[in-house]
């Protein structure tokens, strides 16, 4: 319920429009905007260019469904009047406003909308829709001057307006109220305009349709630029960008052609801004084979990653583990296992290798058995492999010792576990070398006391 009559509503407007904006107020500074451009359009020769750009948005906007009606464009040919005509159309669309304001307070709200029409012309959009209002900066509305005179414009400057009216245009298709953000989705929202509009081709065929001269492959190249531009100049909007492409391309969407620039458009402008993550989710759903109930899950979290590209991996990872199946242990074979038994890993009957069938099994020696047992050496080779002072193998002369106390082949077989661990050890143990040997540069050898 408003805590002021009604009747100071005009008052306050009234009051509003004469805040100071430069050397005029607000509504001056609006009036001699309107002049100018009137001024213009008087002209015979400028008539027909600015009646082109006029219609040519009306056409672009056809071609879009749900696309709202951009009926008031409004030029500026200097910040004043850009921050006059913020004003004043904020004042058209947004009456309730003032509905509780008194005519002491239209001073306060008049400098809060000046401050924040200033703040609009320190941002790359050189076009801002707005309700029904397409908003000119001061650089669009001379670089279109420039074409209406009949002047043929750059490259660069034909991508610059190209892209910012197809930008602009994919606001208009699923709008927010004017002048609105979105608490949690206004990333998907500013990445989609962005996204769609610096699209292949789509800079070029945009201003083609305003009536501009637009060679192709020359503004290919200058909307390439501008994308390196864009991202210096915002990162953060361009790492939503690649988050948002990122996203698409786990749901089956990529390249540059105009068959995945409509596949983009229908996930993420066929309808209200709040239904776009479950959109999207049903795309990655349906492309990677996942199970229906992941939709939800996977929409929830596209709404917690906030476009941060480290979030959004770690979602693109999860989606990776959704894909893989889920093991499923082999049948057991054989008698099956008494009650709270388990059965063992595999089960069945024991598979042959590959090439051959099963070796028999071998049983461990056992004792009175004559076989002569080889002692545990390293292999040939190997520096921990016993060696006399001359470093020759003492295999042979190992060999022609007499049997020791405790040698026979059982005690031989006890003692063969350890002395593969020390055989084990000692090929762990780097060689040491004596003082003699590292000055006269010869290798180490291995010693060891038996």
């Amino acid at each position: 319920m408003p805590t002021a009559p009604l009747f100071y509503q005009p008052l306050v407007m009234a009051r509003v429009q004469t805040t100071q904006v430069g050397k005029a107020n607000v509504i001056d500074s609006f009036n001699q905007q309107q002049k100018l451009i009137g001024e213009a359009y008087q002209n015979p020769k400028f008539r027909p260019a600015i009646d082109g750009i006029v219609t040519g948005f009306t056409k672009l906007q056809e071609q879009l469904p749900n696309s709202r009606t951009l009926e008031t464009p409004q030029f500026a040919f200097d910040d004043e009047g850009y921050v006059a005509n913020r004003v004043m159309t904020t004042m058209r669309l947004h009456p309730n406003l003032f509905d509780t304001a008194s005519p002491d307070q239209a001073a306060e709200i008049g400098a809060k909308l000046v401050e924040e029409a200033k703040k609009e012309l320190g941002e790359d959009r050189i076009m801002r829709a707005a309700g029904d209002t397409l908003e000119f900066t001061p650089r669009a509305t001379l670089m279109l001057k420039h074409a209406w005179e009949g002047n043929e414009l750059d490259s660069d400057s034909v991508a610059e307006l190209g892209i910012n009216a197809a930008r602009e245009l994919q606001r208009s298709v699923t709008p927010l109220e004017p002048d609105a953000t979105h608490p949690t989705l206004q990333w998907i929202e500013d990445a989609t305009a962005n996204a769609l509009g610096m699209w292949d081709g789509v800079a070029a065929e945009t201003a083609s349709a305003l009536g501009l001269k637009a060679d192709p492959a020359k503004v290919a190249k200058s909307v390439e630029a501008y994308r390196s531009w864009f991202a210096t100049k915002n990162p953060q909007a361009a790492s939503h960008i690649s988050s948002l492409g990122a996203l698409l391309g786990s749901a089956g969407i990529s390249g540059s052609d105009d068959k995945a620039a409509a596949a983009a458009f229908q996930v993420l402008q066929g309808g209200p801004l709040d239904g776009v993550p479950a959109s999207i989710a049903q795309g990655i759903v349906g492309y990677n084979t996942l199970p229906p109930d992941a939709k939800d899950y996977i929409a929830g979290r596209i709404v917690e990653t906030t476009g941060s590209s480290g979030n959004v991996k770690g979602l693109l990872a999860e989606i990776e583990l959704m894909k893989r199946p889920v093991p499923v242990d082999p049948p057991g074979g054989g008698t099956p296992p008494p009650d709270g038994g388990t059965p063992p890993p595999g089960g069945g009957e024991p598979v042959p290798p590959p090439g051959g069938e099963t070796p028999p099994p071998v049983d461990p020696p056992k004792d009175g058995d004559t076989t002569p047992a080889r002692r545990a050496l390293p292999p040939r080779g190997s520096s921990c492999r016993p060696r006399s002072r001359r470093g020759r193998p003492l295999r042979r002369a190992m060999r022609r010792r007499p049997p020791r106390a405790g040698s026979r082949p059982a005690d031989r077989a006890r003692r063969r576990p350890a002395a593969r661990a020390a055989a084990r050890a000692c090929a762990a143990t780097p060689p040491r070398r004596s003082a003699r040997s590292r000055a006269r540069g010869r290798a180490p050898h291995r010693t060891r006391r038996w």
